[in-house]
């Protein structure tokens, strides 16, 4: 037991040992290391379980030496003598295992000493060599340090001068703005209107370059901050660039902020209305208008009543779409009630509208006499009236009544009254009733050539372009280029194509970079019978060049009167080139015309589409014989065979003709026959000249084969 005993003191003791040695360790180390107080935590409980293995053991010794004293001497003796070798070697066993103990704690306690040694070591001699670095460098680094504070401390200065500028910018756009919105109200009464049946559609460029400037000003400004002015302002841009959709949302934004003015509030409703016409909801838009009447209705204001006198007239323009004129002409009865006697001027145009509306859906539904009571009235009860927008349409009433007393009683009558209205309007200021007398006078124009020749016709269309002819005004520059057109007509009758040629040159010089749609389309027209005339002196090759030259002009022009001038000359191009060079070519020229404007909706455009696949059907005849012709007339049937347009319905019946003709040739004539009367049996109660000609033709056609 006692052996045990100091065997075990031993290893407690080289425990010990190591746990100083670890301490001794852990003082040289960093100070803040906390691995070391953890391991000898951990050995001290290591010993904690050796004491207690250590008297479990001793018990088991007594009680083994107790049964031994029972043996016997020899045994004894002989048990003592190798017990105590056995001690002996038990005793040299437990030295060398201390011994080993002791050495591997000695070389680890060495290693863990040259271990932290080596790492204080390092962490001094890397300390040391940073502060060289460092010292070596800061003069770099403080200077670098310093031009980067630099540039910071600039690219702050100048983003706030950055902000500052774009402050002050959008401060004065908001000024801007805000100093125009007398313009702007005044250009949202000239740019929102509904389509005009009259025809009455032009824009007013000075309203539409003041609103694309404001709007332009916009863009400085962010939109959070727009107010419901800024909207509207951005609504009529999109408005005037055909974003009907963008308009209305836009519109519906001003809307929408309820702090606004009531006069305001009825002109952003209005707007709606209209955005919704032209995007072809007129259903909405009369529910737009009549909740616009609903809620000011009776307000008191000249502006809000001017919006609801607007509403009621668009609301009529809208019923007759989709009703018709006689429930239109209720609604014009009903604003005419209703502020028939309002002194305001804003009211009184509208009023004076509704009754030049009036005139025209009786016209329709009861024929030109019943219309020109209407105008009459119109022109009694404000003829006298100081407002332009009133007198304008006094003078379109005038205008009017000059048609329809030429329809009841012939040209003669019909220019007494354009004289009447000349001398009545003749001196007006406003661009409106200027307009109004530059087209009386053209049409006095054509009726005096009616009468009384070309010559004298020229005269007063040489009146006008002397009256006029310097006019800034987009509707009358228009009637100045429709009257050096006619002029061009008349002088060809009277001196021939050379001198016809002359005046559309001059035409051409004077009006050729004109950005009014309607004075683009009379230059575009001006071309086209320039090449006629051309063909007629100098052969077909100039006057293919002289159409090329107006396709190459006008050919990506968005205008469809302009369109249907470009689709006139590559017909007539085709026509001049199957002259030159043969059919082939010709085809050619019209399949590239069916290629560029075959999905055109302009009526004028289609037909000569249709007039393109007639000529293409003849010159296949002449080149591959009838049955590909027929082939080409049954495709146009086909495309254009429900066209409403008189001009296409003339082809698809010349079509017809053809085909009947081309058939008899192939099957004779009971198959050709069946042709005609399909045509008779389509066109026979057709309206058209130009159809019933064609009918006229059939019948012709098939009074000789069955004879």
């Amino acid at each position: 037991m006692n052996t045990y005993c100091i065997n075990a003191r031993l290893g407690r003791m080289a425990v010990a040992m190591c746990i100083g040695l670890l301490a001794f360790c852990n003082s040289i180390a960093s100070p803040t290391t906390s691995t070391t107080q953890v391991e000898v935590e951990r050995i001290q409980e290591q010993l904690r379980a050796l004491d207690k293995e250590q008297a479990i053991l001793t018990a088991k010794i007594e009680a083994q030496n107790n049964r031994l004293s029972d043996l016997s001497l020899a045994a004894t003796q002989q048990g003592n003598h190798l017990a105590a070798a056995s001690n002996q070697t038990t005793m040299l066993g437990n030295h060398i295992s201390l011994t080993g103990m002791a050495i591997t704690v000695l070389v680890a306690a060495a290693g863990l000493i040259t271990y932290f040694s080596a790492t204080a070591r390092a962490k001094a001699e890397a300390n040391q060599a940073a502060q060289a670095w460092f010292e070596e460098n800061a003069t770099r680094l403080t200077k670098k340090i310093a031009d980067l504070e630099t540039k910071a401390e600039n690219a702050t200065q100048a983003i706030v001068a950055h902000e500052d500028r774009v402050a002050r910018t959008a401060t004065a756009a908001s000024a801007h703005i805000q100093s125009n919105s007398d313009s702007i109200t005044a250009a949202a009464a000239t740019l929102l209107r509904p389509h005009d049946k009259s025809g009455n559609n032009a824009t007013d460029q000075a309203a539409a370059d003041q609103v694309a400037q404001i709007s332009e000003d916009l863009k400085l400004k962010p939109e959070s901050s727009f107010s419901s002015s800024d909207h509207f302002t951005r609504g009529l841009a999109f408005f005037n660039s055909e974003n009907y959709t963008g308009a209305l949302q836009s519109f519906q934004a001003a809307a929408s902020d309820q702090q606004s003015e009531d006069a305001d509030q009825a002109r952003y409703m209005f707007a709606q209305g209209v955005a919704l016409n032209r995007l072809g909801r007129q259903k909405e838009a009369i529910v737009v208008y009549d909740r616009l009447v609903q809620h000011f209705g009776d307000k008191s204001s000249p502006g809000v009543r001017e919006q609801v006198a607007r509403a009621l007239f668009n609301k009529g323009v809208d019923v007759a779409t989709l009703h018709g004129p006689e429930q239109a002409i209720v609604v014009y009865d009903a604003l005419v009630q209703r502020f028939g006697d309002d002194s305001s001027p804003g009211v009184r145009e509208q009023v004076a509208r509704a009754l030049f509306n009036k005139g025209m859906d009786v016209a329709t539904l009861h024929g030109p006499e019943q219309a020109i009571a209407v105008y009459d009235a119109l022109v009694q009860r404000f003829g006298d009236d100081s407002s332009p927008g009133v007198r304008e349409q006094v003078a379109r009433a005038l205008f009017n009544k000059g048609l329809d007393v030429a329809t009841l009683h012939g040209p003669e009558q019909a220019i007494a009254v354009y004289d009447a209205m000349v001398q009545r309007f003749g001196d007006d200021s406003s661009p409106g009733v200027r307009e109004q007398v530059a087209r009386a006078l053209f049409n006095k124009g054509i009726y005096v050539a009616t009468l009384h020749g070309p010559e004298q016709a020229i005269a007063v269309y040489d009146a006008m372009v002397q009256r006029f002819g310097d006019d800034s005004s987009q509707g009358v520059r228009e009637q100045v280029a429709r009257a050096l057109f006619n002029k061009g007509l008349d002088v060809a009758t009277l001196h021939g194509p050379e001198q016809a040629i002359a005046v559309y040159d001059a035409l051409v010089q004077r009006f050729g970079d004109d950005s009014s749609p309607g004075v683009r389309e009379q230059v575009a027209r001006a071309l086209f019978n320039k090449g006629l005339d051309v063909a007629t002196l100098h052969g077909p090759e100039q006057a293919i060049a002289v159409y090329d030259a107006l396709v190459q002009r006008f050919g990506d022009d968005s205008s469809p009167g302009v369109r249907e001038q470009v689709a006139r000359a590559l017909v007539n191009k085709g026509i001049n080139v199957s002259s030159l060079h043969g059919p082939e070519q010709a085809i050619a020229v019209y399949d590239a015309l069916v290629q560029r404007f075959g999905d055109d909706s302009s009526p004028g455009v289609r037909e000569q589409v249709a007039r393109a696949l007639f000529n293409k059907g003849v010159d296949v005849a002449t080149l591959h014989g009838p049955e590909q012709a027929i082939a080409v007339y049954d495709a146009l049937v086909q495309r254009f065979g429900d066209d409403s347009s008189p001009g296409v319905r003339e082809q698809v019946a010349r079509a017809l003709v053809n085909k009947g003709i081309n058939v008899s040739s192939l099957h004779g004539p009971e198959q050709a026959i069946a042709v005609y009367d399909a045509l008779v049996q389509r066109f026979g109660d057709d309206s058209s000249p130009g159809v019933r000609e064609q009918v006229a033709a059939a019948l012709t056609q098939k009074t000789k084969l069955v004879t």
